[in-house]
């Protein structure tokens, strides 16, 4: 059984603490972004 909960919130202090610099590829039509899990963790907490 996990120790923490299974929330969005927690998979991104989760993945900011122990991947920072692993990628997040997120596509769209036409488009490709890509950052990294301290990256995205900065931008959400502004």
């Amino acid at each position: 059984m996990m120790n923490y909960p299974l929330l969005l919130r927690t998979l991104l202090l989760r993945g900011a603490k122990y991947f920072p610099k692993k990628e997040i590829v997120s596509v769209f039509p036409g488009e490709i972004f890509r950052y990294t899990y301290a990256d995205y963790y900065r931008r959400t907490c502004h």
